[in-house]
């Protein structure tokens, strides 16, 4: 399945995780530490100047240890926040 895709897995809550990522990220901007952005979204998220394929293992994880089947990888970087959706 595709980004593009109209049939997202739990489209709806993911869409609501991204866009309080997006806003806690409009407020606090960057610079903290990963705890600070996890306690103001109760996720588990990643904190760096930009993205970096190494986490998406650490993501796909937890999925498997979680039997979880959807997993959203936020970095808080130094000039925007990213977002990667995974379906395990």
């Amino acid at each position: 399945m595709t980004q593009k895709s109209q049939n997202f897995l739990y489209k709806e809550l993911t869409g609501k995780i991204i866009g309080a990522a997006f806003e806690v990220y409009k407020n606090l901007g960057y610079g903290f530490l990963e705890k600070v952005y996890k306690n103001a979204l109760l996720v588990e998220l990643k904190v760096e100047k930009e993205y970096n394929s190494k986490n998406e293992f650490q993501l796909l994880n937890y999925l498997k240890a979680t039997n979880v089947k959807v997993g959203l990888l936020l970095i808080f970087g130094e000039k925007k926040c990213e977002v990667k959706r995974m379906v395990y």
